[in-house]
């Protein structure tokens, strides 16, 4: 059994799969002339696909994109098909209707008033659209609406009240439009809404108390409005609560101490506003937090402690505030943390050596302090790290060479401090940094350049038959070690980033297949240079386990009359989907580290939420799994909007499903919709 809410919503249209659906009865002649209507008004004759569209009567229910139900239409579902045009008023006579999907098109002109009538409609989708006018106020009388998604457009002018009497509403999408006016407080009303998404327009006033009655709710997304006042405390409240996002706003006041309650949130964005009083303590009990990030407001006091009790915080932004105190060491403790940013605040004492434990660390900022002491030689350890910046501070000491020897360093600002001693050499063997900037330390000065150590590891890459008939193998290895300018004072053996052995010869215990084999010397001036040998263990060949094959999708059953031939593939027991990706840039196809299609693996996070995230890529190849003809790009990813749409085998069913980008550091999409596609006759 399949506890979650969005793996339900894939199941949902199983009810509707009774052979009554493609029953050849005619439907109403008032029908038939809005299909008619419909397909001179947006284009037909151009639609990608408008198989059987115009044939006799008696034929409609056989019509892409259109299922019927006891000889009425039930589903006109048309994304993606290149509607150019309007939607005909009289879409208000479909009143058998449960679900209108006209998204990812290019319709314009208004949403007719007469949506109002389609009294069944369970879902209406017209997002990513060109759609103008203000959004009806007849919505409010379709109390059977349980998603409604008209972000993407143009729509103007304010969000009707009466959005308050949708009951069974459980996903309300209005963002990226241009409109204006309040929230309604009448939102507050949706007792079953799970989906609050208003970002990115222009809305001004509070944000309503009553949402804090939206006890089912789970993203509430309000980021890039003009929102003013403060954060209600009735948002604590929201104990389901996943995702907070309030940034870039005009958000006043202190974050209310409340907000500690919400055990199950996973992100919180309140950047870019003007928030002012000391970080809660309280934010020690979000246990599950991911993002953090309050930067860009006027915070005061001190970075609370209690900070450190997110062990599976990814990203921490507090910078551009007015913070004081220290940087608590218990900051060392986020072994999960990729990013730290704490610049441009008021923090003094010295750089915790904790730090040098956050060994994911990718990005560190703490420059436009005052902090005062040494660079910790922890740093050093960072082997992730690709950016330091601990520029204008008082930093004093020397810089320490294995801060320089990050392996991959790319960007490192010390400029303005007090630093002093020998400028360090970055070893040869390491790959250049792109930025370094230690100016306006006037203690520093250069030295004669370190020769590094020579390092090789006899006879290289190399593969080792199996001798025992069982997993793995013991292999002997030797290496040389050499130092022109000094001596060599110590060497290890290393494999995936641990030290397995010390001294220049070492047997070691290596699995089945590839493995990447590191030795590296120290001179006795703290300069390290490693070499690598990949040693192969025979074994039994197997597939990889990030891909299902050549080709990273499954066929599809012909009988569905899609445009593609091969869909994406979930495999529920190992929590992945698997796929390819076209890349598409305001519609037009696009790149991507040069290509515009990509073989996709997505681990599924979470089957509460819907989050998938990406952890393994490849360039797209047209080797089918049938090898009966070239393979397909099923996906569909739109770099403006973050939306990654695609046709998806779940068991013996095909759901046509949206995501959207929620993450574009981490590469995390959290689903949008998900509909069943049903076999045509």
């Amino acid at each position: 059994m399949i506890h979650s809410n969005w793996f339900y919503r894939l199941f949902l249209l199983l009810i509707l799969s009774s052979a009554s659906f493609f029953a050849n009865a005619q439907i109403p002649p008032s029908e038939r002339d809005f299909l008619v209507e419909f397909y001179n008004s947006t284009g037909g004759a151009n639609w990608i696909n408008k198989t059987g569209w115009l044939g006799a009567a008696g034929t409609e229910c056989r019509w892409y994109g259109i299922q019927c139900l006891d000889g009425r239409l039930h589903l006109l579902v048309l994304r993606s098909n290149r509607l150019i045009g309007t939607i005909p008023s009289s879409v208000g006579s479909l009143t058998n209707l449960v679900n209108l999907s006209l998204d990812d098109n290019q319709l314009t002109g208004t949403i007719p008033s007469s949506v109002g009538l389609l009294s069944k409609l369970n879902n209406l989708y017209l997002s990513e659209n060109q759609l103008t006018g203000t959004i009806p106020a007849s919505i409010g009388s379709l109390s059977n609406l349980s998603g409604l998604i008209l972000s993407n457009n143009q729509l103007t002018g304010t969000i009707p009240t009466s959005i308050g009497s949708l009951s069974n509403l459980g996903t309300l999408s209005l963002s990226n439009n241009q409109l204006t006016g309040t929230i309604p407080a009448s939102i507050g009303s949706l007792s079953n809404l799970s989906g609050l998404f208003l970002n990115n327009n222009q809305l001004t006033g509070a944000i309503p108390q009553e949402l804090g009655s939206l006890s089912k709710l789970r993203l509430l997304v309000l980021n890039d409005n003009r929102l003013t006042g403060t954060i209600p405390t009735s948002i604590g409240s929201l104990s389901n609560l996943d995702t907070l996002n309030l940034n870039n706003n005009q958000l006043t006041g202190t974050i209310p101490q409340d907000l500690g309650l919400l055990s199950n949130l996973n992100a919180l964005f309140l950047s870019q506003n003007q928030l002012t009083g000391a970080i809660p303590t309280s934010i020690g009990s979000w246990s599950k937090l991911r993002f953090l990030t309050l930067n860009n407001n006027q915070l005061t006091g001190t970075i609370p402690a209690s900070i450190g009790s997110l062990s599976n915080l990814s990203s921490l932004s507090l910078s551009n505030n007015q913070l004081t105190g220290t940087i608590p060491a218990s900051i060392g403790s986020l072994s999960n943390l990729s990013g730290l940013f704490l610049d441009i605040n008021q923090l003094t004492g010295t750089i915790p050596t904790s730090i040098g434990s956050l060994s994911n660390l990718g990005l560190l900022f703490l420059n436009n302090n005052q902090l005062t002491g040494t660079i910790p030689a922890s740093i050093g350890s960072l082997s992730n790290l690709t950016t330091l910046v601990l520029s204008v501070n008082q930093l004093t000491g020397s810089i320490p060479q294995a801060v320089i020897d990050l392996p991959n360093l790319t960007r490192l600002r010390l400029e303005r401090n007090l630093l002093s001693g020998l400028i360090p050499t970055r070893s040869a063997a390491l790959n250049p940094m792109t930025s370094v900037d230690i100016s306006f330390n006037t203690g520093l000065v250069a030295g004669t350049p370190n020769v590094p150590p020579v390092v090789a590891i006899t006879g290289g890459s190399r593969t080792v038959a199996d001798t025992n008939s069982a997993a793995g193998e013991s292999v002997a290895l030797t290496a040389t070690a050499t130092d022109s300018d000094g001596t060599i004072a110590s060497s290890q053996w290393l494999v995936s980033g641990q030290v397995v052995a010390t001294g220049t010869s070492a047997t070691l215990a290596l699995a089945d297949g590839a493995t990447t084999v590191t030795f590296r010397a120290t001179d006795n001036s703290g300069v390290t240079t490693s070499t690598t040998a990949t040693i192969t263990v025979g074994s039994v060949e197997t597939k990889p386990a990030d891909y299902l094959g050549t080709y990273n999708g499954v066929a599809v059953d012909p009988r569905y009359k899609l445009e593609v031939n091969q869909v994406g593939l979930i495999i529920l027991n190992r929590s992945r989907l698997h796929s390819c990706v076209r890349i598409f840039e305001n519609s037009q196809p696009a790149q991507v580290a040069g290509m515009n299609k990509i073989d996709v693996t997505f681990n599924i996070l979470s089957l509460d939420t819907g989050a998938i995230q990406i952890i393994a890529t490849r360039p797209f190849s047209d080797q089918s799994s049938t090898d009966a003809q070239p393979a397909e790009c099923s996906g569909r990813f739109e770099t403006k909007t973050g939306i990654y749409r695609d046709y998806i085998k779940l068991g013996n069913q095909l759901f046509d499903a949206s995501f959207r980008l929620v993450n574009g550091n981490t590469l995390e999409f959290s689903l949008v919709d998900a509909q069943e596609v049903l076999i045509k006759n």
